[in-house]
């Protein structure tokens, strides 16, 4: 009797596997790469711990710091220099800041020798807001505490010498604009008042405004 002989062996079926899954993967990768690689520079440096600011730009007096009468008053704009120090907290809304400064006026109008100026050196502390901190340009304002030592080569009614030191108080504004991972350039004006005496006993009322432009470097 012929034996049977087996069918063939029924076949294997392989999985299909979709390419919806793998695709999806890649794609989200991609994005999630494109997101980091084009996120805005400002998440590192604003959220930065520390960072270091230079300063530069002009003091321009103001009121009887400007043009009035009295000794050592009558005095013109000139370069204004600084560097300051800021701790940032408070999920980058806040931030501390304390520094030191630099600051030239022009005396002829006091009755400085020609092309002497004061030399205004303090230093100064306080507190930065940053208004909008999801936003790519970063508005901001301060409020803080000075000292300062005006150095006067002789005005009249006061003769030559270093002022006593004196003390006052800042308000600013600017902005915080982000040029790099750790780079960002702070353009800002400040006011400020504070009150001292020169050499001699006489006593100076200093008003004046700043308006200067930051190179800030985040760590």
């Amino acid at each position: 009797m012929p034996l049977a002989t087996a069918g063939p062996a029924p076949r294997r079926l392989r999985p299909e596997v979709s390419a919806v899954p793998r695709y999806s993967a890649a794609v989200s990768a991609a994005l999630a790469a494109l997101a980091l690689a084009t996120a805005p520079a400002r998440l590192h440096a604003q959220g930065a711990a520390l960072s270091v600011e230079w300063r530069g730009g002009v003091a321009v007096p103001l009121a009887s710091f400007a043009d009035g009468s009295e000794v050592g008053e009558g005095t013109g704009a000139g370069p204004a220099f600084g560097v300051e120090v800021a701790f940032r907290g408070g999920q980058g809304r806040r931030t501390l800041y304390a520094g030191f400064s630099q600051l030239r006026f022009g005396c002829d109008a006091a009755g400085c020798p020609a092309g002497e100026p004061y030399v205004a050196t303090g230093v100064n502390a306080g507190l930065r807001l940053t208004l909008l901190p999801s936003h790519r340009v970063l508005p901001w304002i301060g409020v803080g505490a000075l000292t300062t030592r005006v150095e006067s080569p002789g005005v009249r009614g006061s003769p030559p010498g270093v002022s006593t030191l004196g003390y006052g108080g800042e308000i600013s504004a600017g902005l915080y604009l982000s040029v790099g991972r750790s780079v960002a350039f702070t353009p800002s004006v400040r006011f400020t008042g504070a009150g001292t005496e020169l050499a001699g006993g006489a006593p100076l009322s200093l008003r004046y405004l700043v308006a200067d432009l930051g190179l800030v470097l985040a760590f």
